[in-house]
């Protein structure tokens, strides 16, 4: 866990709690550099969230920009999804530039 990247998220408004929430979790998972890469199934077990309800979290969160995905392939089947902090955007800064 970085405790850069909960601090980070923690000051951030997002407009929606559960988006919110959905941040706060990932923060949680992020390494030194602030990407991580937990599954769905695994936010949504951490969240009490449905997948779908992660996913559309995940997809609200990215268009504020508060990271960007990054998808990965394991062989001919989609893999996890890597999640890095992004630059600046809709208010949001990114956990490098605490």
């Amino acid at each position: 866990m970085s405790w850069q990247a909960l601090n980070w998220a923690t000051r951030q408004r997002v407009g929606r709690a559960s988006a919110k929430h959905v941040l706060m979790v990932l923060a949680n998972y992020a390494d030194e550099n602030g990407s991580c890469f937990p599954s769905q199934a695994q936010l949504a077990l951490d969240t009490e969230m449905s997948e779908r309800a992660v996913r559309d979290q995940l997809d609200f969160l990215e268009c504020r920009g508060a990271f960007n995905r990054q998808a990965s392939r394991q062989g001919n089947r989609r893999g996890r999804n890597r999640y890095h902090p992004f630059p600046a955007r809709a208010g949001m800064r990114t956990w490098a530039s605490r």
